[in-house]
């Protein structure tokens, strides 16, 4: 959720359900906000297939799959990574 907000705030797409914006605009994957700031800051292109591990990672915990201790450690310091360098971004 945390790298979700960033991108929402780094994209200036930080709608909630109550600004009246459709719901489509408004909740758009995480993924879908990923290639859009992708496309505006090329330089993070490379971490998509790391973004998207994390993603599947959190997606099966989430949803009450088992996943493995090593998957969810790397899916975790991954995370934390990006969220920390995604902050950085637009200030």
């Amino acid at each position: 959720m945390g790298l979700e907000k960033e991108l929402r705030r780094i994209l200036g797409r930080n709608d909630d359900i109550l600004t009246g914006v459709s719901p489509k605009q408004q909740f758009r994957s995480a993924r879908s906000l990923f290639l859009e700031f992708a496309k505006l800051h090329p330089y993070y292109e490379g971490i998509s297939g790391s973004f998207d591990f994390v993603l599947q990672v959190c997606n099966a915990a989430i949803h009450g799959q088992m996943v493995p201790d090593k998957y969810a450690h790397e899916a975790l310091t991954l995370g934390v990574r990006m969220l920390k360098e995604l902050r950085t971004v637009g200030h």
